[in-house]
């Protein structure tokens, strides 16, 4: 990715304890990235929110707001990828 702001849109999934899930819940997060950074997505769920940001992965300073959405049951027939994008120098 280039330096710069970015919409990112998140999707995730999750299970909540045993027994219980798969959830999913989406989210579109516009940071602010600059050159030659690290960065991770970080997020927590709370109720029937789901709230996700990007860190710096040095410091773990939030860059940019964070952004919540609500989750929902995710169809048993389909399963995510994580990804990793590096960001250019």
């Amino acid at each position: 990715m280039e330096p710069g702001q970015h919409l990112i849109t998140v999707k995730m999934s999750f299970n909540r304890g045993l027994g219980t899930g798969p959830f999913e819940a989406q989210v579109a997060l516009r940071p602010v990235l600059l050159p030659a950074q690290h960065y991770v997505l970080n997020g927590s769920v709370e109720g029937v929110e789901v709230t996700v940001w990007v860190e710096d992965a040095a410091t773990g300073v939030r860059v940019g707001e964070s952004q919540s959405g609500q989750w929902r049951d995710m169809p048993r027939q389909e399963t995510s990828t994580p990804i990793f994008i590096p960001i250019k120098k």
